[in-house]
């Protein structure tokens, strides 16, 4: 019963009521012990805000940075006093390729000593949005929405992308002025594509698999429209990298034919990069006005205070969130 200072003493193993419990009231107790009692029948779940990481939203962010990146490159490659066009049409990527690819604006100082700084950051962005992209499939999957098999291979191509993109960092620290250093400045590049195209793959997998995409009101159209997006840049990705290991390290330089494909492939390749950009927006904005949906169709949270004590706060979500990875 109550004691001294309005504190309330339970025995052990005691599961009688409380004074007053039945009536709705907890005015016998102390003003902490009351809150305690009616936060313990409540779901106290943390509501999803804007500290949640929007996925599609660092995507975006990170396809911004890394075409930040290349304009920085491109604009100081271009205005580097000394460097001729001559110079550009006589490099070794020229000679191997039959043209230059982006990778010359990785080429030469200043370019490769600030672009490095710009790729830096850029790193960090690809590399969040690769994690977590992992962890929403493990949430998928914990909660049963997502077979073993597509988790495992979403984990491995979230290790892969990584791999990519940490080991691009290389272009920077290489100038092709021999054969092994053209090597060694091309591959990175390569291997940054090859991440990017795998990344496509698994956003579209987490997407569709674990029916994300359609929780946020997608149709069926844009769907296919994601896949035929993926198969497209697969083909081309792939002749692009067939196209610089053959004549890389076999057969230079290339027909005119030859240096024509793959400086469309490398065309094509920039025009299909925008199509993820628009594609990560787009999601970011369905993902935001959802749960500006779902919030918003909650009960009423705040009590009207009372006498008895402290307004109180209902913390229980709204149903469209009562599946176990939501909650999650």
């Amino acid at each position: 019963g109550p004691s001294a200072g309005d504190y309330m003493y339970i025995h052990p193993g005691d599961m009688s009521t409380p004074p007053s419990i039945g009536s709705g009231s907890y005015s016998g107790c102390n003003p902490k012990i009351r809150q305690m009692a009616v936060s313990s029948s409540e779901v106290n779940i943390a509501q999803p805000g804007v500290e949640q990481p929007n996925v599609e939203l660092i995507y975006c962010l990170a396809y911004t940075s890394f075409a930040v990146t290349l304009a920085v490159a491109m604009v100081l490659t271009k205005s580097m006093p000394g460097l001729t066009q001559e110079d550009l049409d006589n490099s070794l990527l020229k000679q191997h390729f039959g043209y230059n690819t982006i990778c010359i604006y990785f080429a030469f100082p200043p370019a490769i000593y600030v672009a490095s700084a710009f790729w830096a950051a850029s790193l960090v962005l690809w590399t969040l949005a690769t994690l977590f992209t992992y962890l929403r499939s493990y949430d998928y999957f914990k909660a049963g929405e997502m077979t073993q098999r597509t988790y495992k291979m979403v984990r491995t191509c979230s290790v892969l992308e990584m791999l990519g993109y940490i080991f691009f960092a290389a272009c920077f620290a290489v100038q092709p002025n021999s054969e092994f250093e053209l090597k060694v400045h091309t591959l990175p590049f390569t291997g940054f594509l090859v991440a990017t195209a795998i990344h496509g793959m698994s956003q579209t997998v987490v997407g569709m698999a674990s029916g994300y995409w359609r929780s946020l009101g997608l149709s069926d159209t844009r769907m296919q429209m994601a896949i035929c997006w993926v198969v497209i840049n697969y083909l081309v990705c792939g002749y692009k990298v067939a196209f610089q290991i053959r004549h890389l390290f076999f057969t230079w330089p290339p027909t005119q034919a030859e240096a024509f494909v793959g400086h469309l492939a490398d065309q094509t390749l920039t025009l299909l990069y925008v199509a993820p950009y628009a594609w990560n927006l787009h999601l970011a904005v369905c993902r935001y006005l959802d749960i500006c949906r779902k919030l918003g169709s909650a009960p009423a949270a705040t009590n009207e205070s009372s006498s008895s004590g402290p307004a109180t706060t209902d913390r229980r979500l709204p149903d469209e969130f009562e599946t176990p990875r939501e909650k999650s």
